[in-house]
């Protein structure tokens, strides 16, 4: 099996083999970078063997934490530039629905603008036949002010009556209502 240069520096250790038996000079060493810290006088082939067994096994170790650690600030690099992402995306969708909205709302003022000055009676609803607004000759022909006819039935504000009888028939508008028909009152 071939070793890749890479693969031998992960396994190279460093271990302090000294005639001192120092408690600080063994600190620093380990502090420094150093496996393990044996004093000679100390030391013998299954000692030895157990330290580097050791050694290896915390090398290897500290590299899959060092792999890993790589691994995980790469993957949260990359979940940080997509949230970046969806952000920057949500920001420009909110700014186009306000947009969206102003715009909506500037037509919806002038509809208004222009129902109030027309000198025709209008009264809108909405589908379920409740009146959302009226212009000044709708109050005028009908005795209701808008506020008052706002949500109101259409049949209860505007009804349509025989001149000579007095009698009222039913609204014809209120047929229309869930149907996609179109009709002019004469």
């Amino acid at each position: 099996m071939e070793t890749s240069a890479r693969e031998c520096v992960k396994l190279i250790l460093s271990m302090y083999l000294t005639n001192r038996d120092d408690d600080e000079l063994a600190t620093q060493a380990v502090r420094g970078g150093a496996q393990d810290y044996l004093v000679k006088r100390q030391v013998n082939t299954e000692l030895l063997v157990r330290s580097l067994h050791y050694a290896i096994e915390r090398k290897q170790a500290s590299e899959e934490l060092r792999q890993a650690k790589e691994e995980l600030e790469a993957r949260v690099a990359e979940q940080t530039a997509e949230l970046a992402a969806a952000n920057e995306q949500l920001i420009q969708e909110i700014r186009d629905r306000q947009r969206i909205e102003q715009a909506l709302l500037q037509e919806k003022e002038l509809a208004q603008v222009t129902l109030q000055s027309i000198g025709d009676a209008v009264i809108a609803t909405d589908a379920q036949g409740r009146i959302e607004s009226i212009n000044p000759v709708a109050e005028t022909m009908t005795g209701w002010k808008a506020v008052t006819a706002k949500g109101r039935p259409l049949q209860e504000v505007f009804q349509i009556c025989d001149q000579t009888t007095g009698e009222c028939s039913e609204n014809p508008i209120a047929n229309l209502y869930g149907s996609n028909c179109q009709r002019e009152l004469n």
